[in-house]
């Protein structure tokens, strides 16, 4: 049986191929790798297997390891085919137009494109082994990538830093880092050109120890918090470990919400029509009373409990006439419940 390869392979700036073993880190393996070529003859990897014949590269390397195949290679392609052989890329091409395609459907949707991106990349990895985008090209390598510009090795990134460097490089006015004060004046700009009426609508930024977040609050309650939340939630962003939990420090947290109290007054104009509803509810056997859009009013006897249910939100209690009130105008405005 052949042996299983163990380590991984990782390019240096000059295009130098190295194979470094489990647990042993790039620095140990160049070093390594270079001590054997010996210091004297001052080649690098690269150059010492072109100008090697066969039978030193089978004495160096081994014959029919992954080592020696990679030294064959190298003596008649290039670095670019190299890389495509060994990933097994059919076509950049095809990558390059499912990215556009990603951030033209984010864009479309209101999301945040580095986000769609960054799902896209853990969800499909194989389609990412390899690309070009806007001058630069991406190499997988297990979970980190490289990134090359102009044949130049340029960084080795996580998949969060090659989502983000990519949504950036698609923004060139757009600086890499916004801070909150940065994002607060671009949602209220963003609000407006929306035909949202600002001084309906508070947005203010604070610091969270290491992170920051943005409070967005809406004091018109003819105003849908969805339509709201569709135009800044991509603003946010935050990391999770592999458990799911979400790490500490560099996130950015977006909070929308109705200003407390807001829909108080108009559950109090309803009182009367809610009070009635209930009273219904109570001599109707079980039997739900429609109260639009597929939302029910019921009363359980046996447990002496009033809620609206739906089949898309589930039950909600009705603790007071007021609260049916406000319950009843939010139905008829939004077609579901907006704040409960």
């Amino acid at each position: 049986m052949p042996k299983e390869e163990k380590g991984y392979w990782f390019s240096t700036e000059n295009g130098t191929h190295i194979h470094a073993e489990e647990g042993e880190s790039k620095k140990e393996a160049m070093q390594k790798k270079f001590t054997n070529f010996g210091k004297k003859e001052k080649l690098t990897f690269e150059k010492a297997v072109k100008n090697a014949d066969n039978d030193v590269l089978d004495k160096q390397f081994g014959k029919d390891t992954p080592e020696r195949k990679l030294a064959g290679a190298i003596k008649t392609d290039t670095f670019e085919e190299i890389n495509n052989k060994r990933l097994g890329v059919k076509s950049q091409n095809e990558t390059e137009s499912h990215i556009k395609s990603l951030k033209e459907d984010a864009d479309k949707k209101n999301l945040s494109f580095e986000r769609t991106l960054l799902n896209d990349i853990k969800s499909n990895p194989e389609k990412y082994n390899r690309f070009t985008i806007n001058g630069s090209t991406y190499v997988r390598d297990g979970l980190s990538f490289d990134k090359y510009k102009d044949g130049k090795h340029i960084s080795t990134g996580t998949v969060n830093s090659v989502a983000a460097d990519v949504a950036n490089s698609f923004e060139d006015e757009k600086p890499k880092y916004q801070t909150i004060a940065d994002v607060s004046s671009s949602v209220k700009k963003e609000l407006k050109e929306k035909g949202f009426n600002t001084k309906s609508i508070s947005v203010r930024g604070r610091n969270v120890g290491y992170s920051d977040a943005l409070d967005i609050t809406i004091k018109d309650p003819s105003i849908d918090i969805d339509e709201v939340r569709k135009l800044v939630n991509k603003h946010e962003s935050y990391e999770r470990d592999a458990s799911g939990d979400i790490l500490q420090g560099g996130n950015r947290y977006v909070n929308v919400k109705y200003e407390y109290g807001l829909f108080d007054s108009i559950g109090e104009e309803n009182k009367a029509e809610a009070s009635k509803l209930i009273e219904q509810a109570k001599s109707n056997n079980g039997s739900g009373i429609e109260l639009g859009n597929k939302h029910y009013l019921f009363h359980d006897k046996n447990d002496n409990e009033t809620f609206i249910h739906s089949n898309e939100h589930g039950m909600t209690p009705i603790y007071s006439p007021e609260r049916l009130g406000s319950y009843l105008y939010q139905i008829k405005k939004f077609g579901r419940i907006v704040s409960r």
